[in-house]
């Protein structure tokens, strides 16, 4: 087995330096010279130099598969592209924040190559405050994307941060009384828990969001939250068009409502029903209301 190797032959004098058959140099006779026995598990030459195995040449890294930008069709969800590209659904969240789980016909949906977090780079981004942000590791960001000077980062292009971790949603509201806060203000809420499936009567918030989303999951408004995750759909803190926002601004039912915009300085509008407000709304009725952020007793968003 030994002998049908490569190897690579060192000529070492010890003593005498051996005479080499036909060599007329010190590269002739590294060349030339035949494998003769292994001593004390070291091989030699025939002529006394020693001879090492060659180190195989070491294959290629697997390439990753490259970012992928794919146009959605009505009707598709990121849950489904999730599964068909072998990544979490809080991958394709966390790297498309506009997107919701349902997409329409056009949409651009930016698949990563692996799970975590794909950012485009912005000016005032550093690989520190990056690998801090979505807790991952500066060493593996800059292993993955080959950066030759991680100090300096490509602005407007995409960045992978490998398993790094996005904004995660709020735990499920429980059913017990309790008090919730926003800002200055505090809610005493007592929620009361329904069974009830998927269907919901004419007037309430909830029929109106289901009109605009399929909601199937049924129950109070408050409840949606915890039943749209056991449902195996995404959610998060923060708004998006498209996503239903769940709060608890009736301290019995929960109140549910549809993202309409979202605006630069994080504001969101919603339109809702069953909502009375000095603009109108009610019972029936559709409203619509400009959000601030840390105003409204938030439980989360649907995506």
């Amino acid at each position: 087995m030994a002998a049908a190797m490569p190897w690579v032959v060192f000529h070492v004098p010890v003593g005498a330096a051996p005479a080499l058959a036909g060599g007329t140099g010190p590269g002739t006779a590294l060349a030339q010279a035949p494998f003769g026995r292994a001593v004390d598990g070291i091989g030699w030459s025939m002529s006394g130099s020693l001879v090492v195995p060659a180190l195989p040449a070491t294959p290629p890294a697997e390439k990753h598969r490259d970012i992928i930008h794919y146009t959605a069709v009505d009707g598709e969800t990121l849950r489904a592209l999730a599964s068909k590209y072998g990544l979490s659904v809080n991958t394709l969240l966390w790297s498309n924040p506009k997107l919701v789980d349902r997409l329409t016909a056009g949409q651009e949906v930016v698949i990563p190559p692996v799970d975590g977090v794909l950012v485009k780079v912005s000016a005032s981004d550093t690989l520190a405050s990056l690998a801090q942000k979505y807790r991952a590791e500066s060493d593996a960001i800059i292993e993955f994307n080959l950066l030759r000077h991680p100090e300096t980062l490509p602005v407007d292009e995409y960045l992978m941060l490998p398993y790094g971790v996005g904004p995660e949603p709020a735990s499920v509201p429980q059913p017990n009384a309790q008090t919730v806060t926003a800002g200055k203000r505090s809610w005493y809420v007592t929620p009361v828990y329904s069974s009830g499936g998927g269907s919901y009567p004419f007037g309430q918030c909830t029929w109106y969001v289901n009109t605009r989303r399929p909601a199937p999951w049924g129950g109070n408004a408050w409840q949606w939250f915890g039943r749209a995750r056991a449902y195996g759909r995404p959610e998060g803190p923060t708004p998006r068009v498209g996503a239903i926002m769940v709060t608890w601004e009736s301290p019995y039912w929960g109140h549910v409502a549809y993202v309409e915009q979202v605006y630069a300085d994080g504001s969101w509008l919603v339109s809702e029903m069953n909502y009375a407000s000095p603009s109108g709304g009610g019972w029936g009725r559709v409203s619509y209301r400009h959000v601030i952020p840390g105003t409204i007793p938030l439980i989360g968003f649907i995506y």
